[in-house]
């Protein structure tokens, strides 16, 4: 829907399409929060709950409960409060389109390989990929970077949470 090419519109015609979107952005965004709030009370079934005071393995459901219930509240406020005014209307290129569907099929490869592979080897590829994606041209610390972060995130999750990644 909003791969639409907006050059063509008028300035009311951008108008109306942008207050199509607030409309969207309110609606999707009820609709997270309804979901924040039913993923917040199915993890407070889980369990293999630990001690009120420790990091186990039910902390990170709830912190991404907590954060999907903030944005959605932000998007909220955002269909509600954006000036009404004509905005600024890119549309979509063929090149940024193939470089989202390239992100997408990076991600779903990284979560086929992670099934198959290995968490250990899939993430660091996975994340030099993405690093050079961004932008990133050097070696070193596209290198550094995707083993410092699965490195960090390995020690996270098995010292910290103490998952069997």
């Amino acid at each position: 829907m909003h791969l639409r090419v907006l050059s063509g519109l008028s300035a009311k015609g951008i108008g109306r399409h942008m207050n199509n979107l607030k409309k969207e952005n309110t609606v999707i965004g009820c609709i997270l929060l309804a979901l924040s709030v039913y993923y917040w009370h199915l993890t407070a079934n889980l369990q293999f709950r630990q001690a009120a005071h420790r990091f186990g393995p039910d902390t990170l459901p709830y912190v991404f409960a907590g954060a999907m219930f903030v944005l959605s509240v932000l998007l909220i406020i955002e269909g509600y409060v954006k000036n009404t005014g004509p905005a600024n209307a890119h549309p979509l290129g063929r090149q940024k389109f193939l470089r989202v569907a390239l992100l997408f099929a990076v991600l779903i490869g990284y979560v086929l390989s992670v099934m198959y592979i290995s968490y250990l080897i899939a993430t660091p590829v996975v994340l030099a990929v993405l690093l050079y994606m961004g932008g990133s041209r050097k070696p070193l610390e596209i290198i550094l970077t995707s083993g410092l972060v699965t490195a960090g995130v390995y020690i996270l999750f098995t010292v910290v949470f103490r998952v069997r990644i």
